[in-house]
């Protein structure tokens, strides 16, 4: 059930609690995308943690922003923490939200307890090119796997050219792209978990505009101080397993490479996913 609150600056959040015990504030990738899919990643680790699913700026019924950047979703997110009275937190971001997590954990280091990223983009499309390509041959190569399956050019269409009018149904239609192997019991249980799909717009051009192009998360990866995780699926296309690598360079940074997953490491391998997280927590004294 969602719950509402008011921030200091007048900003409405909805968000929903899961469990109870150590505070995790959960952020959405998208951007633009509300919370509730992240219920499928809460809910293998529901045990002594509580979830903090929080809808950011123009998703669920929190109010839209004049500034979508990545540092202004992290201080959107210390805000949350403290308006609920979260002296610290685990943070945990998918996809587009692993860089607000780094963020958030690199600029609130008192506030937080350690950090988890499912699926982090690190570095974007220009600072790649200038250093000789690898993460776009790698996302190239993960796409290439499903070149001889029949539902892979509509899904490609559906991808890189959706129906501004019904992205819902583009993202149906692309959702196999984002599996190692999609069967069809794979992709039904991802439609039940991750949709229907609500983008808002402002917030998802903001990012690729803005920031994606020259996005380089690696100083802030080098200097973060407190426990993190970075998790990634062997065969994910849209963040390839070497932007994770770089969370290696953390002090105490420690990454997992989920086989045979793709970019729902949750959905595909949802116990590997459960036991490497359980595992961090154990290991960091954090439960």
């Amino acid at each position: 059930m969602s719950e509402r609150m008011q921030l200091s600056d007048g900003t409405e959040v909805t968000y929903s609690v899961l469990g109870e015990g150590v505070p995790v504030v959960a952020m959405p990738g998208g951007p633009g995308v509300s919370s509730g899919y992240l219920r499928s990643f809460a809910a293998p680790l529901l045990d002594g943690l509580a979830w903090y699913l929080v809808d950011p700026p123009n998703t669920g019924g929190t109010s839209p922003a004049d500034d979508y950047s990545i540092p202004a979703h992290a201080s959107f997110y210390r805000k949350v923490a403290s308006t609920l009275e979260l002296d610290r937190v685990l943070v945990f971001g998918h996809s587009y939200s692993g860089t607000v997590a780094t963020t958030f954990a690199a600029s609130y280091p008192e506030a937080t307890m350690g950090c988890v990223v499912v699926a982090p983009p690190v570095v974007g499309t220009e600072i790649d090119e200038a250093e000789g390509g690898g993460i776009r041959s790698a996302m190239n190569t993960a796409m290439a796997r499903h070149e001889h399956q029949g539902w892979y050019e509509d899904a490609v269409e559906a991808e890189f050219n959706p129906d501004m009018s019904d992205l819902d149904s583009s993202f149906r239609r692309g959702l196999p792209l984002y599996f190692s192997d999609p069967t069809d019991e794979i992709v039904n249980r991802a439609i039940d978990a991750l949709t229907p799909i609500r983008v808002a717009m402002d917030p998802m051009m903001w990012f690729y505009e803005k920031e994606w192009p020259t996005l380089d998360l690696r100083p802030l990866i080098d200097d973060l101080q407190g426990p993190v995780l970075a998790i990634v699926g062997e065969h994910d296309w849209a963040v390839p397993p070497v932007q994770a690598d770089f969370y290696r360079n953390a002090s105490n940074g420690h990454v997992v490479e989920i086989k045979d997953c793709g970019h729902f490491v949750q959905i595909e391998a949802p116990d590997t996913y459960a036991s490497a997280v359980s595992s961090w927590l154990h290991d960091n004294q954090l439960t």
